[in-house]
């Protein structure tokens, strides 16, 4: 079972970007970006190749996947996180680094996860 929640900015929020979330989860061992892959274009029926946005990451703890994390896809500044239980120490690692705060979900319905092209 996952854990699923938001990281969100601490007071002003100032070092909380998008671009410093990319620059994190380039540097840090436990992400792995998800691989290129191909997809049918809608429009022409053609094959296209179908790239996973800087933003999103698989999270490996151990050598084995325990979850994902991305950027919001809304213009509020959040990262959104969906992990086993063993990696919350390093969501809130994340959360310090990026002067951002971990939130669990409370139990509301969350839906499910966008399409993200991974």
């Amino acid at each position: 079972m996952r854990i699923e929640g938001t990281i969100h900015p601490i007071g002003t929020g100032e070092g909380f970007t998008r671009e410093a979330w990319c620059q994190l989860v380039g540097r840090r061992p436990e992400f792995r970006r998800h691989a290129p892959r191909e997809a049918r274009n809608p429009f022409s029926g053609c094959t296209m190749i179908v790239r996973s946005p800087e933003d999103a990451a698989e999270v490996l703890l151990g050598g084995r996947s325990v979850g994902e994390v991305f950027w919001s896809m809304s213009e509020e500044p959040l990262i959104n996180v969906s992990v086993e239980p063993s990696a919350l120490p390093l969501v809130l690692e994340w959360a310090a680094a990026i002067g951002g705060q971990y939130c669990p979900d409370t139990g509301a319905e969350r839906g499910p996860a966008p399409d993200r092209g991974i």
